[in-house]
């Protein structure tokens, strides 16, 4: 038995020798087949390149917005800080002597008394009725976690009455 060596030259060869001898019908099948799949890898490719482009913009988008909540955030902080600056003792009272407002001693300040004017109360932080437990005011928590758990087995346990029409 004689041993041969296959270099890819005769084997492309032989390829090339036995796609010659095929009919033309044959042929023509085979390229139709290549064609196909060429023209399907194609299309698979444009979807892929379509979805990673769509992920890219979407993902640039997402930055974007990012980057503009970071700036609002940073216009408002500096917004907040103008609005304190404004608000301090020191800048109310010197827009008050710009405006004409002068300080007041005690003994110049009158009160006036309205009357049916009733100031509200103090608001008291403290609770003045006694705390009841309100679990244990409801009845439905009247009983313990094996209580109920006995009543739901021996419930589960009880067979169904039988439906008569």
């Amino acid at each position: 038995m004689e041993h041969t060596l296959h270099t890819p030259n005769m084997q492309a060869a032989r390829i090339l020798r036995q796609y010659r001898e095929m009919s033309w019908h044959n042929q023509r099948q085979w390229l139709f087949v290549v064609l196909a799949a060429i023209v399907v890898a194609a299309l698979v490719a444009g979807l892929y390149l379509n979805v990673t482009a769509r992920a890219a913009i979407t993902g640039r988008q997402i930055q974007t917005l990012e980057q503009e909540i970071i700036l609002n955030q940073r216009i408002n902080a500096d917004l907040q800080a103008d609005i304190a600056l404004q608000l301090s003792i020191g800048n109310l009272e010197r827009r008050a002597e710009k405006m004409g407002f002068q300080p007041v001693a005690k003994d110049e300040i009158q009160y006036i008394v309205v009357p049916g004017y009733f100031p509200n109360n103090a608001v008291s932080l403290t609770s003045t009725a006694p705390q009841q437990n309100i679990l244990l005011a409801d009845p439905a928590f009247k009983q313990s976690l094996f209580e109920w758990l006995h009543r739901e087995i021996s419930a589960a346990a009880t067979p169904l009455p039988v439906f008569q029409p």
